[in-house]
């Protein structure tokens, strides 16, 4: 028998949920710091002239210039595990079998630089502390982390700046953290991914693959584009916010919840458990959005 295709062309109208919803859920004052701060992006306190954190690909505007670099080069174990507390992180392949780490600060002046610290805790650890990362200035750093193929699990964190990451395979776990800025994943493969942003957003293409896949936002927003040529199953839950999606589907279900929804999207599978791929979405306050294709 064939399968019915339901076309989920919008599960839940976002506008009205996310205006209304954000409204009761979170306060006047919340909704007012939320917009004054650029929303999801969360990355820079207007009218202050002063950046709380920025892109990377800004890193070098706004008259900043490259200022300062602190490097580390160690060979790495299995898991590596890189937590910064102040800083953009950019992943990549390295050309040899070495870890290479490196921190450049781009400022108007010397004066802003911060004092950093790269410290190699074990050949699986290393973390990135720099003096007052909690104090807003005009300085912006940027970590360049190229691993080698040696590297099976990664895990970081970063507490200001956002993380990205490209073409890279993981046998074992990937785990990725910000407490303020986005996550950009490009043709990231994981037997398993855990992604998390306390305020900001996630961002799959869908050269992204994942047996099993926790994407996890307090503030923000979730953007998946479909896996292709594969079975998966996307389950949500979102407190204040909605989902908006063309994908064709084999099953889908979008519930009311107050001010938020949760559901299933199934696509050439009959059953989560039948599923190639597992993904998980959790969304305090946002949105989710689950394209076939983006522009």
């Amino acid at each position: 028998m064939k399968k019915a295709i339901i076309a989920c062309a919008v599960l839940c109208v976002v506008s009205l949920i996310a205006t209304v919803g954000f409204a009761a859920a979170l306060g006047t004052q919340a909704i007012q710091e939320f917009a004054e701060k650029g929303g999801y992006g969360l990355l820079s306190r207007a009218g202050s002239g002063v950046s709380i954190d920025v892109d990377i690909e800004d890193a070098g505007e706004d008259g900043r210039t490259l200022q300062k670099t602190d490097s580390l080069d160690f060979a790495p174990a299995q898991l590596l595990a890189v937590q910064a507390d102040w800083g953009s992180v950019q992943v990549r392949r390295s050309a040899d079998e070495q870890a290479h780490i490196r921190l450049q600060q781009y400022a108007r002046s010397a004066q802003d630089v911060k004092e950093v610290e790269i410290k190699q805790i074990s050949d699986g650890e290393v973390k990135i502390s720099a003096s007052k990362p909690e104090q807003a200035s005009n300085a912006a750093a940027v970590i360049l982390i190229e691993i080698p193929q040696s590297v099976t699990d990664l895990q970081l964190s970063t507490q200001f700046g956002e993380i990205e990451i490209e073409h890279l395979t993981f046998t074992g776990a990937l785990q990725a953290e910000t407490a303020l800025g986005n996550i950009e994943l490009s043709g990231v493969q994981a037997n398993a991914m855990t992604l998390y942003a306390k305020k900001g957003a996630l961002e799959l293409d869908k050269a992204c693959r994942a047996a099993n896949m926790q994407l996890t936002v307090d503030f923000g927003s979730v953007e998946l584009e479909a896996p292709v040529g594969v079975s998966y199953a996307v389950q949500y839950e979102i407190q204040t916010g909605g989902i908006e999606t063309n994908v064709m589907a084999s099953a889908a279900e979008n519930n009311r919840n107050g001010a938020g929804v949760s559901g299933y999207v199934l696509s050439n599978c009959d059953a989560a458990a039948n599923a190639q791929e597992n993904i998980q979405v959790q969304i305090q306050a946002g949105s989710l959005e689950l394209e076939s294709d983006f522009d």
